[in-house]
């Protein structure tokens, strides 16, 4: 059985816990590249529509997106599209 003296288990937990902060940086780096929206939707009229492309008129769009399996309907005008809409809805 081996014994350790305290310097060496201090040092031990000093490196658990450099690689658990490891991990959960990792993970929440994971998290952010989730949260980036991929591809289209499709608005009102069945017309497609990228990331970042500008509506031409001051209207209301209904956009239905699916995010994770969860499907929502949208109705954003162009100010609110312009602004950047969180996943978890704080």
């Amino acid at each position: 059985m081996q014994k350790n003296y305290p310097e060496e288990e201090e040092e031990e937990e000093e490196e658990e816990e450099e690689e658990e902060e490891e991990e959960e940086e990792e993970e929440e780096e994971e998290e952010e590249e989730e949260d980036v929206w991929w591809g289209s939707v499709v608005g009102r009229g069945g017309e497609e529509r990228r990331r970042g492309e500008e509506e031409e008129e001051e209207e209301e769009i209904t956009w239905s997106v699916s995010m994770r399996g969860v499907n929502a309907v949208l109705i954003l005008t162009e100010m609110q599209m312009k602004m950047r809409i969180s996943p978890y809805f704080n």
